[in-house]
């Protein structure tokens, strides 16, 4: 906490000297009708611990505060209920990858395979030499900021003391793995990628595309609606969802027909090695459905009008 004020107490006062003169120099029509001032007003809350705008109405009720940190328990009991020592939450993990193979062929083109071969190439070594104790000091992927904050120590964890401590670092550990694996993966071959461009940069530029893939989850990265007690409680687990969504709908919009097409093949074929391990499926698979439809099209169906 006390990091956390050091570091963005002085953010937090600037945005809301922004934000007074915004309104200092608006007239009373365009206040009242500046979503981007009520924004920003909400989003400065936020970062300074306020309740979440989307749960106000339940905070300012008869003992809204005490049912807000009830759903708040909720939540974080479900959740981990759900998803710790579960087989397919673990294997999940590693749906980013359909994610990331589309951004490395959007902004690769059709080198993207080579940025890719040599990115697991550099993974492999760097795991290879972290598991035998040899020194990664040097690594680039060391320098990368997004990575050390994405998975940096649980400082709230060494101060468990429960019985169950060792079960949960565990099952901690093996949900990590899966989102872990992809993100380096995915950064080491947007860095050659980012080499072989020759940007300013390639630590930054594989930090901006392993955030993309993966879905940033630090300090003012979350969407509001998304760290609401109420819409988690109601719709779970929906961060990756709606990173892979707007990530598809950019693709679209820009009708960036490759990268999608690589997005939709690749989490085909982990769906197929999903289901044959486990027996189920976990990504958005229109490959699957296509091919679901024509399987059950009648005799009397055109296969092109079905497609």
């Amino acid at each position: 906490q006390a990091e956390y004020s050091i570091a963005f107490d002085p953010v937090i006062n600037d945005l809301r000297e922004f934000n007074k003169a915004i309104v200092k120099y608006s007239n009373d029509a365009e206040i009242n009708n500046s979503k981007y001032i009520e924004f920003l007003t909400d989003y400065t809350n936020d970062l300074a611990g306020k309740t979440n705008p989307y749960d106000r109405w339940l905070s300012k009720g008869t003992n809204g505060r005490k049912i807000l940190r009830t759903v708040k328990l909720l939540n974080n009991t479900a959740k981990a209920n759900a998803v710790m020592g579960n087989l397919n939450s673990a294997i999940s993990q590693f749906y980013n990858l359909p994610n990331s193979i589309s951004l490395l062929m959007k902004n690769g083109g059709n080198k993207s395979s080579l940025d890719l071969s040599k990115g697991s190439k550099d993974y492999t070594n760097y795991v290879r030499n972290k598991l035998t104790g040899k020194d990664i000091t040097n690594e680039p992927i060391t320098h990368s900021a997004f990575l050390k904050q994405r998975y940096m120590e649980d400082i709230d964890a060494k101060f468990d003391t429960s019985k169950f401590k060792v079960l949960k670092d565990a099952a901690s550990k093996v949900m990590q793995l899966g989102d872990q694996a992809v993100a380096e993966l995915t950064w080491y071959s947007a860095y050659e990628q980012g080499l072989r461009k020759k940007v300013t940069n390639p630590i930054t530029y594989a930090d901006d595309i392993t955030r993309r893939a993966i879905a940033g989850r630090g300090v003012g990265e979350v969407p509001l609606m998304q760290k609401s007690q109420i819409v988690k409680l109601l719709a779970p687990f929906q961060v990756e969802v709606t990173n892979q969504w707007n990530l598809m709908k950019q693709l679209v919009g820009e009708k960036n027909v490759g990268p999608l097409i690589g997005m939709f093949l690749t989490t085909s074929i982990m769906n197929l090695v999903n289901k044959a391990m486990t027996g189920r499926t976990v990504g958005f698979d229109p490959v699957d459905v296509v091919m679901d439809v024509i399987k059950n099209a009648g005799d009397d169906d055109d296969k092109d009008d079905v497609l």
